[in-house]
């Protein structure tokens, strides 16, 4: 009988070379600066980030122009190793969960998880913020989630566009997850692209194309979220 390897063995130990995400990518970054720096800027003094999943380290790169100081943690060899050919501090780990659950405790004012939450089954998921909660975040300190939208028009390309992809969520299972995970404050907002060249031109056709479509959603299911961007971001407290 032959038996049946975990994927993300073989698949995240060559991620970045395969999935060509070794370099730094300067449009990740600017959609980062526009979207989640305002989440950032009042902690700056108030302690330090745990980056999960920081894959090219764009996170990391803008908490040090915040002043903020930060770490990272990653499963994958080669884009730990392009983070530290950078001077980014990024610890590797084949075991997140026990790896989260070593960590100083409580000691986080923000754990963030920027396009990683969906990598993890729904299951894997809910233990993922579970430990965070109870383990890493400060009593005051806050998560904050970018995950893609199942709700945008193109979320099937989105979201099956990467191989490693496991769940996505909308506006309202977000929030249910987060609460599940014993979170408060939960605020979930739209995550666009930053309004420089030719972004500037598809964001009012994006926004013209919205209108139509939330316009068929108040119809048809007025009950639903009303967030169509591609990714949404999701803010709360511990």
């Amino acid at each position: 009988m032959v038996q049946k390897q975990d994927y993300r063995s073989k698949v995240y130990d060559t991620y970045g070379s395969v999935s060509g995400l070794n370099s730094y990518l300067s449009s990740k970054y600017s959609n980062l600066s526009q979207n989640i720096a305002p989440h950032l800027r009042n902690y700056a003094r108030k302690g330090n980030l745990l980056d999960i999943g920081s894959g090219q380290g764009e996170l990391l790169f803008l908490c040090r122009e915040l002043g903020l100081e930060s770490e990272g943690v990653d499963i994958s060899p080669e884009l730990v190793k392009s983070c530290a050919e950078r001077g980014l501090k990024v610890t590797l780990t084949s075991d997140l969960f026990a790896y989260l659950k070593n960590v100083p405790r409580n000691d986080k004012m923000i754990v963030t998880l920027i396009d990683v939450l969906e990598h993890f089954t729904k299951a894997e998921a809910i233990e993922l913020l579970d430990i965070i909660h109870a383990y890493v975040l400060h009593p005051n300190g806050k998560v904050i989630i970018q995950v893609p939208n199942m709700q945008n028009p193109f979320a099937a390309l989105n979201f099956f566009h990467d191989l490693t992809h496991e769940w996505a969520y909308t506006e309202h299972s977000i929030s249910q997850l987060l609460g599940i995970a014993g979170f408060k404050d939960i605020k979930v907002l739209p995550s666009d692209y930053p309004m420089v060249g030719m972004y500037v031109v598809r964001h009012w056709l994006r926004m013209l194309y919205y209108s139509y479509l939330r316009a068929i959603l108040l119809i048809d299911t007025p009950n639903r979220s009303s967030i169509i961007t591609p990714n949404l971001i999701a803010v709360a407290s511990a």
